[in-house]
């Protein structure tokens, strides 16, 4: 009678070679490896986005606050040249007035996307202004003082406080924008040191779980190997 077959279940399986063994030890320290350089290399990436970021913010905090002042510079040059009619007053008006544009133009170069909007108002709310200047020193300097100065206090004045308010809120978007990068530097550097110490350790606990089964599995099961074919060696050279 034909012997049934023995299951899969009922066939042992053939148990790993030494070789194979020591083979999966190292793969394992090198594929612990390959995960820490990747992780180091995502929290550097991460790392360097937010200081990025908080540079381009602080540029556009500063470049903002630039054009605050030099809008203040010319208003200040406004109203002293219609209290004491200095024509150097307009003359420095000029050089003042494209230090403020370059300011903007700064800042909407280092704006984000929330901070274009607002910027802009501000950008046009102080050209506005400007023109509504330039339109009172020409009524100032065809004779009719009273007509600039009274216009200067009155429409031009509200055109002044409505770009100066929104040039506040630019800035303040700013100041909130840089301090929200430079606490995710702060924070990605602190994460990036636990991440590393903790998976440091998990790797050499690892390691040294290897290593002892190197020591306790793989040294002695090598040594006896040695012996066995060190001793088949010797008996074939006696029966010889």
């Amino acid at each position: 009678m034909n012997q049934p077959e023995p299951s899969g279940t009922d066939r042992s399986s053939t148990p790993l070679t030494l070789e194979v063994k020591v083979l999966a030890a190292v793969a394992t320290l090198v594929v612990l490896l390959v995960i820490a350089i990747a992780i180091g290399v995502s929290l550097v990436v991460a790392l360097g986005h937010n200081a990025s970021l908080a540079e381009r913010q602080g540029r556009y905090t500063t470049a903002v606050n630039a054009a605050a002042l030099w809008a203040k510079t010319l208003a200040n040059d406004e109203r002293g040249y219609f209290i004491s009619g200095d024509i150097e007053f307009v003359n420095q008006m000029e050089g003042e007035t494209e230090l403020a544009r370059a300011a903007f133009a700064a800042a909407a170069e280092a704006a984000s996307a929330d901070q274009r909007a607002t910027l802009a108002e501000a950008r046009e709310g102080f050209e506005r202004w400007l023109e509504a200047v330039r339109a009172e020193i020409a009524v100032y300097q065809s004779g009719d003082e009273e007509a600039a100065i009274a216009t200067s206090l009155g429409p031009t004045r509200t055109m002044r406080h409505s770009y100066e308010g929104w040039l506040s809120d630019a800035a303040a978007l700013g100041v909130v924008a840089f301090q929200d990068a430079t606490a995710a530097v702060s924070g990605t550097s602190a994460l990036s040191i636990l991440i590393l110490v903790g998976y440091l350790v998990v790797a050499v606990v690892i390691a040294v779980a290897i290593a002892l089964w190197v020591v306790r599995t793989v040294i002695p099961t090598y040594t006896l190997r040695r012996l066995a074919e060190k001793t088949d060696d010797d008996m074939g050279g006696t029966r010889a």
